[in-house]
């Protein structure tokens, strides 16, 4: 009897362990955006969707400017991947002195390219590649190249 009791207690704690994390996986929200197109330049301005377009869908939490989200609604594990065939992005100049050549992450994310030596970022020559105070963000599989002041 005492046996049979310790038994059931221990699939009791384990059903409510699986519940909990079932619960939590459920609350985080993953979009995933995917970058079409190695173009840049202002927001509609090209076919396709830019990565400097799939950070302003992230940051704005909405589709836009040729960028649909193809996963999880908007939350807080949103993520930026690559079509086969997007490998090097050159960022352009901008006329927003605030912005110019990088991208503005305001929103936790992850950009996961599709090796480091594939998908490669380059800065154009401006100051930086990324510009951001997130204590959230991961970088995968991917290279940034040609900033003058590093990310």
């Amino acid at each position: 009897m005492g046996k049979d009791r310790y038994v059931r207690h221990k699939w009791i704690g384990a059903a409510a362990l699986i519940w909990a994390f079932a619960g939590l996986v459920g609350s985080l929200h993953a979009a995933t955006v995917m970058v079409t197109t190695t173009q840049d330049g202002a927001a509609g301005s090209i076919t396709g969707c830019s990565l400097r377009e799939a950070v302003q869908a992230i940051n704005n939490q909405s589709n836009g400017n040729g960028c649909t989200n193809s996963g999880e609604p908007y939350g807080t594990n949103d993520q930026i991947r690559f079509a086969t065939g997007v490998n090097n992005i050159s960022l352009t100049f901008l006329p927003n002195p605030l912005a110019r050549t990088a991208l503005s992450l305001q929103r936790p994310m992850t950009i996961r390219g599709r090796g480091s030596g594939t998908t490669i970022i380059s800065g154009g020559g401006g100051d930086h590649v990324l510009i951001t105070n997130l204590s959230q963000l991961v970088l995968r599989s991917l290279s940034l190249v040609n900033a003058g002041n590093g990310l």
